[in-house]
């Protein structure tokens, strides 16, 4: 409708879930998960592998359409080690390194 890229695939799902162990990818709980975008639809996010990610219920409702920056951190779920999945799912190993080290994680 709004002229974003749509094409996420079953696979890509799959993909998505193992990556994150069957779990939201922001708190770790393994109940029902739904696709949620990284950056938000109102925000031009796009409907793609690099910008979905598995949220539960609670987790999806509460970041709205926020930036994940300006959400996550102040979060009960939050942990660094979520937070270097959701990188590596981004960006790969070497975007989890750089993070890493810019940010002095020790994980």
């Amino acid at each position: 409708k709004l002229g974003l890229a749509a094409d996420l695939t079953a696979q890509d799902w799959n993909d998505a879930l193992e990556h994150f162990g069957h779990a939201c990818a922001y708190c770790g709980d393994a109940g029902a998960l739904q696709k949620e975008h990284l950056q938000a639809v109102s925000h031009g996010g796009e409907f793609t592998r690099r910008n979905i990610v598995p949220a539960c219920v609670p987790c999806n409702q509460s970041k709205k359409d926020r930036a994940l920056h300006d959400w996550y951190k102040f979060t009960p779920g939050y942990s660094d080690c979520r937070l270097l999945t959701i990188v590596g799912w981004l960006f790969g190993e070497s975007g989890v390194r750089v993070v890493r080290e810019r940010f002095s994680l020790a994980i």
